[in-house]
């Protein structure tokens, strides 16, 4: 079993550092001192790309992923990539406009005001970085497709 050592572990402070739905696997997988598999039938497996939570869990570490790592996520076409502070998303309508949007997560961490045109560079650096995200982790690229789904279930009569 894994514990925390003596002294690090900070009881009721809060830890703001990033972590992502991705590094639930790999804790899990250290918890149970178990490994994900390299192949299965002769065939590579892709690895988790997540990280354990453990360090921070025990408090050996204060973050896992550091500020200049970034993380990029898709889910119908919903897409982010965020890297420190930084985060682009791209929401469909009615949700959002359907175009990249950049956003300042320590001055505006409710998402509320999109400064891409303030910060082009930086959108533009982000999308690339998403871009490699998604093609490093084979992301299919629906062109549309949900979007216009979801679009035609609002204006059909129930």
């Amino acid at each position: 079993m894994i514990k925390p050592p003596n002294d690090t572990l900070s009881h009721g402070q809060w830890n703001r550092s990033f972590v992502h739905v991705t590094d639930l696997m790999p804790t899990i997988l250290q918890l149970a001192e178990a490994t994900y598999p390299a192949q299965f039938k002769d065939k590579a497996v892709r690895q988790p790309i997540g990280k354990s939570l453990l360090p921070v869990l025990t408090g050996t570490a204060q973050e896992i992923h550091s500020a200049s790592e970034g993380m990029g996520w898709e889910l119908f076409e919903r897409r982010a990539f965020i890297r420190g502070k930084w985060k682009i998303l791209r929401l469909p309508a009615p949700f959002s406009t359907g175009q990249w949007q950049l956003f300042d997560l320590e001055k505006d961490p409710g998402e509320m005001t999109d400064i891409s045109s303030e910060f082009p560079a930086i959108r533009d650096s982000l999308i690339s970085n998403w871009l490699q995200y998604a093609k490093a982790n084979d992301v299919f690229d629906h062109r549309g497709h949900y979007d216009s789904l979801f679009s035609n279930s609002l204006v059909r009569d129930h």
